[in-house]
């Protein structure tokens, strides 16, 4: 997103030091695995899934985008579920935002994706999120930004999914869910710089993305833990 001419002009005239993770972050991945009060909301059988905690949280990363700069009309928000759809569009009411289902997007793109997959439940029950064909739909709709609001312990036992979220956290910028909890926004989008000293070695750059998905799985299994 940095990129963007409109971007570039404002941050060239902008004497702030403040530097945005977004705009410097092609792939994000926000993980509500381990959180507490992330679960979706209970519907009845007939009704399409939702989930306001996971809502309210796009809704403050739409607020961060527009903040450093990105225009509304750059910015679609995606998601599986109709009842999702719903729920967002009654939370953001410009019209210049776009808010659709990911079969409704299929075969446009936007400078800005962020998708909603809903689904966050202690039975692992992900639903049509099992159709990989509509997931690499809406991962690729994104020409510059595209942020993924999920929970990976509730999709990993997936294989597609699974890959999916393992390739986010090895290549992209991941985030824990309960961080957009704070009302700071600055806090939320802190850059952060990475040491890439030794990526030239192939051996130490495998064993540290194991050492990255360890100790993923350490924080989320730590945190499932806590009352």
């Amino acid at each position: 997103l940095s990129d963007l001419d409109y971007i570039e002009s404002k941050n060239n005239d902008d004497e702030d030091d403040y530097k945005s993770m977004c705009l410097y972050s092609p792939l994000m991945i926000v993980d509500s695995a381990g959180c507490n009060d992330f679960n979706e909301d209970k519907v009845e059988h007939h009704v399409s899934n939702s989930n306001m905690r996971e809502a309210e949280i796009v809704c403050k990363h739409v607020v961060i985008l527009l903040n450093v700069g990105v225009k509304h009309k750059d910015i679609a928000i995606i998601s599986p579920y109709r009842g999702q759809v719903k729920l967002l569009k009654s939370l953001i009411t410009n019209e210049l935002i776009e808010i659709g289902t990911v079969d409704g997007f299929q075969g446009r793109e936007k400078e800005v994706i962020i998708i909603s997959f809903v689904r966050s439940n202690d039975d692992n029950i992900i639903g049509f999120l099992n159709d990989n064909r509509r997931i690499n739909v809406a991962v690729t709709r994104a020409r510059r930004h595209c942020c993924l609001f999920l929970n990976s312990e509730t999709l990993q036992n997936d294989p597609f999914l699974k890959d999916l979220i393992d390739y986010c956290y090895e290549v992209g910028h991941s985030r824990n869910a309960e961080l957009y909890l704070s009302d700071d926004l600055n806090v939320i989008d802190q850059y952060i710089e990475y040491n890439d000293d030794d990526d030239n070695d192939d051996n130490d750059d495998g064993e540290h993305k194991q050492e990255k998905k360890e100790e993923r799985v350490k924080w989320k299994k730590k945190e499932s833990s806590t009352v």
